[in-house]
């Protein structure tokens, strides 16, 4: 069954810094990220931050899930930003997450994300956490 899980996303710039640097003016910026539900399929999530992932969570399922996401720092040449998140998987049991939060740690480059790349692989980019937290998973629109 796929599962939506929302989110919620901020960003908090570091506005502009004082610099006669001739390319860039902006400083480094942070976003915060924090996932709010998790929606059975057929189901429309609230409001437009969610992102669809497979499980093989039963369908018809209402109880507790386990949601596994990424926070992940990216970047440029003229700056950096950090506190990205990136939805990575659902699942019935909290062995089955933590399992996955080990795989993501250890395989680095070699893990393949359900989203076919791995966000946080890059020049630039960088894992920065990889968590773990329990939804009831909801079959309406209200949660």
């Amino acid at each position: 069954m796929l599962i939506h899980v929302t989110y919620n996303s901020y960003h908090e710039s570091g506005g502009k810094t004082l610099t006669n640097e001739e390319w860039s003016d902006r400083s480094d910026s942070y976003y915060s990220f924090e996932v709010t539900g998790a929606f059975s399929e057929g189901t429309t999530p609230p409001g437009p931050n969610f992102e669809t992932v497979p499980s093989s969570i039963p369908e018809q399922y209402t109880g507790p899930i386990w949601i596994v996401w990424v926070r992940y720092g990216d970047g440029d040449t003229f700056g950096r930003s950090s506190g990205h998140g990136r939805i990575e998987g659902a699942f019935l049991l909290e062995s089955d997450a933590n399992q996955l939060c080990k795989n993501i740690e250890s395989s680095g480059e070699n893990y393949k994300s359900v989203h076919g790349y791995n966000i946080w692989d890059g020049y630039f980019n960088s894992l920065e956490g990889v968590h773990t937290e329990q939804f009831l998973i909801s079959t309406s629109r209200s949660q």
